[in-house]
């Protein structure tokens, strides 16, 4: 499964779509072959959350972990329209964490943000 993170100027937190410095992808049997991309909002002005949301479906990710916040309405219906799946974690989540303990992870995906969760 090719999983997305949004991290932060540490390489490691899980932070917002908009807030993340990088776009950290893998494949969830093989974490140590992540490859890093540089956050595709940055300098944008609006539609931040889209912006990343549609280059996560270019890159054809499967799941994303995200934290509240991270995703509005339209970049949630985009992403489930791409058949995304989400994983909710609390601010803060250590990405080497997620990746080494994914099987205990994985079975939380959901289809949707959870309720309160999404940027208004």
């Amino acid at each position: 499964m090719r999983v997305a993170a949004p991290v932060s100027s540490d390489g490691q937190t899980v932070t917002t779509l908009v807030d993340a410095s990088e776009i950290v992808i893998w494949e969830s049997d093989h974490p140590e072959r992540e490859q890093r991309f540089p956050n595709p909002s940055v300098g944008a002005t609006r539609q931040r959350r889209l912006a990343v949301t549609n280059f996560l479906v270019r890159e054809r990710v499967h799941a994303v972990i995200t934290v509240p916040e991270s995703f509005c309405a339209t970049s949630q219906r985009t992403a489930q329209k791409a058949e995304i799946l989400f994983l909710p974690v609390e601010p803060g989540t250590s990405l080497h964490h997620v990746q080494s303990e994914w099987k205990v992870y994985e079975p939380l995906l959901a289809t949707r943000v959870p309720l309160g969760w999404l940027h208004t």
